[in-house]
């Protein structure tokens, strides 16, 4: 088809060549002459290609190359059975030679296990070696020159008494290596002859070691404290087995064996992670300590825990500078920069105590006075680690684990067991409310705490009971600032402080009778009724926080012509008591503790906080000290209006004034009232409420003015004006001692004279 339609494409091409127009149509027949002609030409040439002398040459030449493929097929034929034959013949010698290479394998197995096993027994020997050259050693370090050569070697050699050890171990890893992949009886049996090596060395290096190193303890006086009179060759000495002990311990921690020794090197005061320079430094401290203070013996009375922890202080502070100087280096040249050796040293003395009044705890439970007893001594042994010898403390930055786990704290004992913690936290409750009541039941728990001479120590002015409350809480706070678990610090935090906080809100509110009125106080989480003590009286204060009682010691506020100036002041220090709360818990609510468990608090609540934990509180606080400031500032205005009346009704003022006389004597004993108590309140008010109190009772005054005079349509005669000007600027001078310039705060007074 393909064909068919090229023939077409190129008879058509010929056509339009030749026949382009009509006229050319003439020429077809000579066209047509011509081609038969050409097909003529052709037919004659093809004729004598196919003649019979080329078709024979061609069939010749065909016939050789059959011929020759034919010669090549019997060749291959008889290569191809010579080939079978050979392979035949071959296949016998090969399964001759499987059983020879089979043995030969066998053998160069058995050459490498046995050199294996021969290079293992040399390091094992070598590694045992050790054990008796040391004894030489010892007897020769006695001599000051040869600790310094021995001292010398060994940190320039870096211990190679422990290297057929190590080696020993790269075998074993190798061999494991091995035992993973292929599963040999002979592996499995190499491998625990290993195993049994490196244990049995690992355990006799290790008692050498411990040996030497207790051995230059005593060159040393240790467990007495170190003296500057030590010799240098037993310094020396100890520097050496200190080195050599130490590095032993981090190579098989390094190398994942140093639980082989678990036994060997445990002392009373370890733990996983110690060192066993440190555990073996404590030990002879932990057995004295124990045999002091446990049993029978005089000093181990249950009734004088101050006994142990001053032992263990007194092991502190006279340790430290050897700990400090001489074997906190000696631990940095290990590179265990962040190893602290005065805290690993408190940890082990920290683990003794600890161990101690477990046992004794349920005798001191079973005695409140003790266990009150027991808990002073504690936090203040905690407060002299924490603050005088750098102990680690648990924070936001602070591995929690870490610190509670490798960082014991002598209060621990009281936080781990729940039952514990909770006697402990009920005998904190009952003291502190104890400690509350006296304080708002003393005489003066209302009166200022600084004397008058000295108004200056503190501008705050606070009560007796505002300031001895704020020592209460702040010692509780230190109470717990060193527990390790927040849940317990939140316990303390919500059932002691900030109940007493609200405890102390409403006694002042109590404390101001009928005068104040009834006082909104939101609260959105009363405490009482989680912590227990709803209900609880305190002395001299018959009342709950949900309760309507009266507190049985109140301030009068009743008066037939006002307040006199002992109301006036008793009113001021409640103001600067409430005040005084507002100010400080402020400042606490910033302090990183209380942030910290406030923000606990809330993700313990599946809510995100905002503010203090004290916000609640300081509204509170602010609410009582408004309303009592707009008390003191109503009794002062109305005892000024109303004695004030009879000087605005007057018509002789304002028609004619009174002659010659400087100031009208209707407004004197007004004046006389305001100026007294506007001193007494300055007296008695912290500067700063005073501040505010005074400019807004200046401008209730200037309203009140003002308002007298429109609206009392007074007509002003002939020098009623200037009466007017004069009895206002004797209002303005009361307050001169304040600013410069009171008219400016009498702005519609000073108007309204001028304008007159």
């Amino acid at each position: 088809m393909m064909n068919s339609n090229n023939s077409i494409e190129s008879c058509k091409s010929f056509l339009d060549g030749k026949v382009s127009t009509y006229a050319s149509l003439q020429n077809i027949p000579n066209i047509l002459s011509s081609l038969e002609t050409e097909q003529t030409i052709i037919k004659e040439k093809v004729d004598n290609l196919l003649s019979d002398s080329v078709k024979g040459k061609f069939r010749r030449k065909t016939l050789e190359v059959i011929n020759d493929i034919d010669n090549l097929e019997k060749r291959r034929a008889v290569r191809h059975a010579e080939l079978i034959k050979h392979i035949a013949s071959s296949s016998s010698l090969t399964s001759k030679l499987s059983p020879l290479i089979s043995r030969v394998n066998t053998l160069e197995k058995s050459k490498d296990y046995l050199t294996l096993l021969l290079q293992i027994n040399n390091l094992y020997t070598a590694a045992l070696s050790f054990l008796n050259l040391s004894e030489t050693n010892n007897k020769e370090d006695n001599n000051p020159q040869t600790a310094q050569n021995n001292n010398n070697n060994n940190e320039s050699t870096h211990h190679p008494s422990l290297s057929p050890l190590f080696q020993l171990v790269e075998h074993q890893n190798k061999i494991n290596v091995a035992l993973s992949s292929t599963h040999s009886g002979g592996i499995k049996n190499l491998k625990s002859v290993v195993d049994a090596m490196i244990k049995d060395v690992a355990e006799k290096l290790g008692v050498k070691i411990k040996e030497n190193y207790k051995k230059s303890l005593d060159g040393i006086g240790w467990p007495q404290p170190i003296s500057k009179a030590v010799s240098e060759a037993s310094l020396l000495k100890f520097r050496s087995c200190f080195n050599q002990l130490l590095f032993f311990q981090l190579s098989l921690k390094n190398n994942g064996i140093v639980d082989i020794l678990k036994n060997i090197m445990t002392t009373p005061t370890s733990t996983r992670d110690s060192l066993w320079v440190l555990d073996l430094l404590l030990e002879p401290l932990a057995i004295r300590f124990f045999f002091h203070f446990s049993g029978k013996q005089p000093t181990a009375r249950v009734d004088k825990p101050e006994w142990p922890l001053h032992h263990v202080r007194k092991l502190i502070q006279d340790n430290s500078p050897f700990l400090i100087s001489i074997v906190q280096p000696l631990i940095e040249e290990e590179n265990l920069t962040l190893y602290n050796v005065k805290s690993e040293f408190i940890r082990g003395l920290m683990i003794a105590l600890n161990a101690k009044f477990r046992k004794e705890m349920d005798t001191i439970l079973a005695d409140y006075s003790l266990l009150l007893h027991t808990i002073k001594e504690f936090l203040s042994f905690e407060k002299n680690m924490r603050s005088t010898h750098g102990y680690p403390i648990y924070d936001s930055g602070t591995d929690f684990a870490r610190v509670q786990n490798h960082f014991p704290s002598v209060i621990l004992v009281f936080e781990e067991n729940e039952k514990v913690f909770n006697k402990w936290l009920d005998a904190e409750i009952e003291l502190a409310m104890s400690s509350f009541q006296s304080i708002i039941a003393h005489e003066n728990a209302w009166l200022p705490y600084f004397s008058e001479n000295l108004k200056d120590v503190d501008n705050l002015k606070p009560t007796r009971s505002a300031h001895q409350l704020v020592d209460l809480l702040e010692a509780i706070t230190e109470r717990y600032r060193y527990l390790t678990v927040p849940e317990h610090q939140i316990e303390f935090l919500t059932k002691i402080q900030i109940h007493i906080l609200w405890q102390y809100h409403n006694t002042m509110k109590l404390l101001s009778g009928d005068g104040l009125g009834e006082i909104q106080v939101k609260k959105s989480s009363p405490l009482d009724e989680r912590s227990g003590f709803l209900g609880m009286g305190l002395l001299g204060f018959g009342f709950g926080l949900g309760g309507k009682q009266k507190a049985s010691v109140s301030f009068s506020w009743s008066g037939n012509t006002g307040w006199n100036s002992e109301q006036i002041s008793h009113c001021c220090y409640l103001i600067n008591s409430v005040n005084y709360f507002v100010y400080i818990l402020k400042d606490w609510g910033d302090q990183m503790l209380f942030l910290e468990l406030h923000t606990l608090m809330g993700q313990k609540a599946n809510v995100e906080k905002t503010g203090t934990v004290f916000d609640e509180l300081i509204s509170a606080f602010k609410v009582l000290r408004t309303a009592l400031s707009e008390m003191l500032e109503d009794v002062i205005f109305t005892c000024f209006s109303s004695h004030s009346n009879v000087y605005f009704k007057r018509k002789k003022l304002w028609m004619g004034g009174f002659g010659t006389e400087e100031i009208s004597p209707d407004i004197c004993e007004p004046l006389l009232l305001l100026k007294e108590q506007i001193e007494v309140t300055e007296k008695n008010i912290s500067s700063g409420r005073f501040f505010k109190f005074w400019k807004s009772l200046a401008q209730r005054l200037d309203n009140f003015v003002f308002k007298q005079v429109v609206s009392g349509l007074h007509h002003f005669g002939k020098g009623g004006n200037s009466q007017f000007s004069r009895d206002m600027k004797a209002l303005f001078l009361i307050f001169r001692p304040f600013t410069d310039h009171p008219e400016n705060f009498f702005k519609t007074t000073k108007e309204l004279s001028i304008v007159l």
